[in-house]
């Protein structure tokens, strides 16, 4: 009987365990194109870098707090690059081409990043400022925006039509 309760509990401790790790490993595996026209390839790093809004070169690979004055340190500004078609706006990609709509060359762009914090435990507590999760109390992690009403151009090939 022991043994089948010591291995109940390291089932459900994997379980959990599991549950915790696969978002992050999905969400780490960087913006693809899923086809349904919500994602935009581009230049993203792949490491988030913090900053106090006061001290500037106060930086961090992890939410936290400025040493100096306290305050939460703040997901550095990122673009990312785009390739837009300047006829149909809607049809984005994340490299050079011909719009799939009208043919025309697609417009090298650059477009700032918004971020979302969440907490790394609580998905479901969300901010567009970076803070404390009111649940457990970590830091909020930033995770890049996805645009999502983005066309890509392989996409709107498959629209068109």
């Amino acid at each position: 009987m022991r043994t089948f309760t010591t291995k109940l509990a390291l089932a459900a401790a994997l379980l959990v365990l599991s549950m915790q790790w696969l978002p992050r490993a999905v969400a780490a595996s960087g913006p693809s194109d899923t086809g349904h026209g919500k994602t935009v390839s581009g230049t993203l790093p792949e490491k988030i870098t913090y900053s106090c809004p006061m001290h500037p070169e106060v930086k961090s690979d992890k939410p936290g707090k400025c040493p100096k004055c306290g305050m939460f340190l703040e997901a550095g500004p990122v673009e990312r690059t785009v390739y837009i078609c300047p006829m149909c706006p809607d049809v984005k990609a994340g490299q050079p081409g011909k719009c799939p709509k009208c043919g025309m060359n697609l417009e090298k762009r650059t477009e700032k990043v918004a971020y979302t914090y969440t907490c790394p435990m609580h998905p479901d507590v969300t901010s567009d400022k970076p803070g404390k999760c009111p649940k457990c109390g970590m830091f909020l992690e930033a995770h890049p925006d996805q645009p999502a009403s983005v066309k890509t151009a392989g996409t709107a090939a498959k629209g068109a039509g």
